[in-house]
């Protein structure tokens, strides 16, 4: 690789450092953020059912959680120092005697821990060693690390006990933390629980058997490399008319939905969003965070509503309002799907099969099912992010650029950042790419074009949308407030409050148990399970009937096209690292990676079960329908004759979603 080539990679790839080290540092260095950090040798523990009364509430305070371990030593040791980390403020005691405590408001950093040295106060036979952990803000938890020969002893684990302050007796085994806590026990799903498990473990088996098989290479299976490709339709009929009837099935369920869904049962804050509708109908003006709990999100999409709101009230129907909102939502959604669609065709002009695939895929997501008949913005933001990251493939790749590129391309990202914060990554990719080309073009009439297109498109979005983020940081010195932030007004917790290193590895328990459990079970888990199932309840509600069965059945099929999706992603990126960085997977990885990392980011900071879940993903149907396309295409390759099986998967997934997620 040349000099310049190697110089774009570096420029390129340094691209995701700022928010892998962002990450980083608020894991392991920043006391605002509830990260338990792992350890080799002890396990964090909690109360395994603190009370969660007033977790939604504005003010929330944890009781007190006293954690002990009885013991006992043959000889006391001379000198014993264990390492005691708390999510909140400890007082440790041994043998009823208090060794320290940190209550006395010393500025020291909780998740460095402190040291105690237990070895002058330890005594022949049975010992006691209590720690007394408060956190006001959430559940205490505690994580004590010893070494020397009671290292195995004292270091937290299930044989310590957890009870509450108030409590007389020694309580309950303490809950490891992400494996014993009252909300995961207990949520085996249909398929775990029937007498034919060992047949649906064994079906499961041959099914990641096929995908394995389908990742193998051409090179590696002889009995077909000379076998012949797949022909190509030659008709305009023959290229479209799969994507034609999966759209009409796809749109006929979506808008009948829309029209029956009851919108008061679907997401909690669904009378919020149309809280601020209202008030913009009345006022016509754009409220401060404080003023409702949904008024920190941009305005667009609540201008748009109320427009829809002062049609129905000038024909006298003022009772559609919510009605009509839904349907528009329903046509976001559409608009989104059939981004997805030009996105592909723009992307693989020649390949029919990739073009359907990944378009089937999109198309069927049950994240858009549930949440397109809702009164949200989220549908609205995803719909103008896939239109920007469509028109930036159009615009910028095959054509010279223009000022009319930029006005255009500049005008949708102004109006994503105006529908929801999450419109600024595929601004920001944009941005990246026109800043790359600047850089590496050796022509100087070329570069100073490029230049000013770039900033022609930088002037274009702040024109657009930022008075709006400039109100934010003039009024509370942070342009992307939420309603998280104590400084708009509000304040409010949700389990767990807290995310151990577990949370963002563990993945695969969300086959065998019921699918609401993923939202606490770990971060990949939760975005595949809300991608494929309405995880939340927003459409089908947790006691419909054949959710759970249903439900399971659908999260293990979705298996074989996620494999796809993520197999697409790194072909993606091998294609942006070894042959070409200037092409347009370049904006669909660099505004997936940045919308993905994100999400993780947020679920940092705000621990609550309802930060990690797929809604906020609606923005990448575009990027994940052209990942789908490419890497099912690719495993279809690689299977054979034996690709049936794939599209049977596919049929029988889809058909699933369509029977599950319609309104009935």
């Amino acid at each position: 690789m040349c000099c310049v080539e190697m110089k774009k990679l570096l420029i390129a790839t340094s691209m995701s450092l700022p928010l892998l080290l962002l990450a980083a540092w608020q894991a392991f260095f920043s006391p605002n953020i509830e990260f338990l950090r792992p350890s080799l040798t002890a396990a964090w523990i909690v109360h395994p059912a603190l009370p969660t009364s007033g977790f939604f509430e504005t003010e929330y305070h944890s009781p007190d959680v006293v954690f002990r371990r009885h013991f006992e030593i043959e000889a006391p040791a001379g000198s014993f120092a264990v390492r005691v980390t708390t999510l909140g403020v400890a007082a440790v005691e041994l043998n009823g005697r208090k060794l320290a405590s940190n209550e006395t408001g010393e500025s020291r950093n909780w998740k460095f821990g402190r040291e105690f040295e237990l070895g002058p106060f330890l005594k022949h036979g049975s010992n006691v060693l209590s720690v007394r952990v408060a956190y006001e803000n959430g559940p205490p938890a505690l994580l004590l690390e010893a070494g020397g020969r009671l290292g195995g002893t004292l270091e937290t684990d299930d044989r310590w006990r957890a009870a509450l302050e108030e409590d007389r007796g020694r309580g309950a085994p303490a809950a490891v933390v992400m494996r014993d806590e009252a909300f995961l026990a207990g949520k085996q799903n249909f398929l775990r629980r029937s007498a034919y498990f060992p047949l649906y473990a064994l079906t499961l088996g041959l099914l990641a058997l096929l995908i394995v098989y389908a990742l193998v290479p051409v090179r590696f299976k002889p009995w077909l490399e000379h076998a012949p490709e797949s022909s190509q339709p030659s008709t305009f009929l023959g290229r479209h008319a799969l994507a034609a009837i999966i759209f009409t099935l796809v749109a006929i369920s979506q808008l009948r939905n829309a029209i029956h869904f009851d919108w008061q049962s679907g997401m909690a804050d669904a009378t919020s969003h149309l809280g601020y509708a209202l008030y913009v109908l009345q006022t016509w003006q754009v409220p401060f965070p404080q003023e409702a709990s949904q008024a920190y999100h941009p305005p667009l999409f609540y201008f748009l509503a109320a427009s829809v709101g002062a049609v129905a009230e000038a024909a006298q129907r003022g009772f559609l309002i919510p009605k009509s909102i839904q349907l528009l939502n329903a046509t976001f959604g559409l608009l989104n799907i059939l981004c997805s669609w030009l996105l592909l065709n723009k992307l693989f002009p020649n390949n029919v099969s990739a073009r359907n695939l990944g378009f089937s895929v999109a198309a069927f997501l049950p994240v858009g099912f549930y949440v397109n008949p809702n009164i949200t913005n989220e549908v609205l933001s995803g719909s103008l992010v896939s239109l920007a990251i469509y028109l930036s493939c159009v615009f910028l790749f095959g054509r010279s650029l223009n000022w009319k590129s930029a006005l255009g391309i500049g005008f949708v990202c102004g109006l994503c950042l105006l529908s929801k914060y999450t419109g600024l990554f595929v601004f920001v990719s944009i941005a990246s790419l026109l800043a790359l080309r600047t850089l590496s073009e050796a022509d100087s009439d070329v570069r100073l074009r490029t230049a000013g297109v770039l900033a022609l498109f930088l002037a274009v979005v702040v024109a657009i949308s930022g008075w709006f983020y400039l109100r934010n940081f003039v009024h509370y010195g942070d342009p992307f407030i939420g309603n998280w932030d104590s400084a708009s007004g509000f304040r409010y917790e949700q389990p767990p409050g807290y995310r151990p290193a577990s949370f963002y590895v563990d993945f695969g328990s969300l086959f065998w148990h019921i699918p609401e459990r993923v939202r606490w079970s770990g971060f990949w888990e939760a975005i595949y399970g809300s991608l494929w199932m309405d995880v939340p309840g927003y459409l089908v509600a947790p006691e419909s009937r054949g959710r759970d069965s249903l439900g399971s059945v659908i999260l293990w099929l979705a298996l074989l096209p996620s494999v796809g999706i993520v197999v697409g992603f790194l072909s993606a990126c091998r294609h942006l690292l070894q042959r070409e960085w200037n092409h347009p997977f370049f904006i669909a990885v660099t505004t997936s990676f940045w919308t993905l990392m994100s999400v993780m980011l947020f679920t940092l900071e705000t621990p609550y079960y309802s930060t990690a879940k797929a809604v906020f993903l609606l923005s990448l149907i575009p990027a994940i329908a052209a990942f789908a396309g490419l890497g099912l295409d690719g495993m279809c390759r690689r299977l054979g004759r034996l690709r049936f099986l794939l599209y049977a998967n596919l049929a029988g997934l889809y058909g699933s979603i369509l029977y599950l997620f319609s309104v009935r």
